[in-house]
């Protein structure tokens, strides 16, 4: 059992982690293709997956913050969806570099892009770890506010 704090920085090493991953391996495959153009394709990659994924982690930044007990079971680091879609990814990532089911320009730009966009991520949930209590104060305020105008209708 964790301060739901050190929640965001589990979540902040997984995706720093991941991220890394993903990309030394777009970095490799675009060492063994010698084509910039392709490495270049990694540009609208990464800008697809990183809205997709800020979305979704500004969502999961909301949920911790959320957390009122002092202590939560590591694992609420995610919610079970997160779970299920990390080993789906992790899944399909490793098939298709082992099978050579696409080519090796393909994980060169894709990999590439998608693991600068779950780098970025990680380095968004550090500086949400950084930041706990001031985003954990605002959201306080934001919560009281709505409640005070849903007083005020009644």
């Amino acid at each position: 059992m964790v301060h739901p704090r050190w929640l965001l920085l589990l979540a902040s090493a997984l995706w720093l982690f991941a991220g890394f991953n993903v990309c030394r391996a777009g970095i490799e495959a675009c060492i063994e293709d010698h084509e910039l153009p392709v490495f270049l394709l990694m540009v609208p990659v990464f800008f697809l997956f990183g809205a997709m994924f800020l979305r979704l982690l500004f969502k999961n930044v909301r949920r911790i913050l959320g957390y009122r007990a002092e202590k939560q079971l590591f694992l609420k680091a995610f919610t079970i969806k997160s779970y299920i879609i990390i080993a789906f990814m992790i899944a399909m990532g490793i098939t298709l570099r082992s099978t050579d089911i696409v080519p090796v320009r393909f994980v060169a730009f894709f990999y590439t892009g998608l693991g600068s966009a779950l780098f970025l991520c990680g380095a968004v949930y550090l500086t949400s770890f950084f930041l706990h209590s001031r985003l954990a104060d605002r959201m306080s305020e934001e919560v009281a506010a709505v409640k005070a105008e849903v007083a005020d209708e009644d």
